[in-house]
């Protein structure tokens, strides 16, 4: 068996994911995550990784190469940089002084560092909203006999107006009293 290992990364990945690059495949036990600007490049780069693994036969580490579409990236946030310690008080023994710098050192989490930070989720792209608001189209006789002469629906005449009685009872059911005026 061969691993992806040696396989030399396509000219048009890239490392790391950004608006560019969202298109990924990964191969845990090959060369790992790849980018790709394009939903086609990724898919040829990743049927490469595939079948890298072939060697007489296949090995069922081929099962953990996966692909998909990055919607987010990481940014920090926050920075604070670490500040000037107190000339007054170098010990940083204020007492009930209000000294500000030595207040400031105090809040600083962590001085091993010279700044610290956080880190947000960030879109690459606009995402449309979760659940759009249904359009809600009056019901009568006549979008009735449409919507069935358009779907190849026989519709007997005399069953039309049950018909548009029982989608107005549905819509009020479920409180869209909009449907049926």
């Amino acid at each position: 068996m061969t691993t992806n290992t040696d396989a030399v990364p396509t000219k048009a990945s890239s490392l790391f994911p950004s608006s560019q690059n969202r298109f990924f495949y990964t191969d845990p036990s090959g060369d790992g995550s790849r980018f790709f600007g394009t939903e086609s490049a990724r898919d040829a780069a990743m049927k490469e990784a595939i079948a890298a693994w072939c060697d007489e036969g296949w090995s069922e580490e081929v099962e953990q190469i996966f692909s998909g579409v990055v919607t987010h990236t990481v940014e920090q946030c926050d920075v604070q940089k670490k500040p000037q310690p107190c000339g007054a008080h170098p010990d940083h023994d204020y007492g009930d002084n209000d000294c500000e710098a030595c207040i400031a050192w105090d809040e600083f989490p962590n001085h091993e560092f010279d700044e610290v930070c956080n880190y947000k989720p960030v879109a690459l792209f606009a995402s449309p909203e979760t659940e759009a608001e249904p359009v809600l189209v009056p019901v009568d006789y006549d979008r009735v006999v449409s919507i069935c002469e358009a779907h190849g629906i026989c519709l007997p005449v005399d069953c039309v107006e049950m018909v548009v009685e029982i989608i107005r009872l549905a819509a009020s059911s479920t409180g869209d009293q909009e449907v049926g005026s």
